[in-house]
């Protein structure tokens, strides 16, 4: 069962529910904090809703923006979620659309593009994995 559309609601409310889960070992990485906190709030329930077995990270990134996988078969990566952070502009709310996915044993995750940093959340098993700003490394 897959589990899609969820609202923000749902996201923050399962994302306090699972809180327990998330254990020392595990690092919730922004490069900035321009964005609500509804992209660490998405990272947190997806890393911690079935992880994968061998699960290194869990990575939410604003859709519009690139990223390269260093190795996207199915043993090393597993998508997650395709939701939506609701930001106010001016006299209205507007959708930014973000995909999660996992990492699982030894993989890198890296931004192409400096404005896609903004936009990302990364939580990663910190034993296992290193995040330099732009790349996330991860071993098995």
């Amino acid at each position: 069962m897959r589990i899609t559309g969820l609202s923000l609601a749902t996201v923050i409310l399962a994302t306090s529910a699972l809180a327990s889960h998330v254990s020392s070992s595990h690092r919730l990485e922004r490069r900035h904090d321009r964005r609500p906190d509804c992209t660490k709030d998405m990272a947190n329930f997806w890393s911690g809703y079935k992880p994968p077995p061998g699960w290194t990270a869990t990575v939410c990134y604003r859709t519009d923006f690139q990223f390269v996988l260093g190795n996207n078969s199915t043993e090393h990566y597993q998508f997650a979620a395709k939701d939506w952070c609701w930001q106010r502009h001016i006299e209205e709310f507007v959708p930014y659309s973000y995909t999660c996915h996992h990492l699982i044993g030894a993989n890198t995750f890296e931004i192409k593009a400096e404005g896609g940093s903004l936009n990302l959340a990364v939580v990663h098993n910190k034993d296992k994995c290193d995040w330099n700003g732009k790349v996330l490394g991860c071993k098995a």
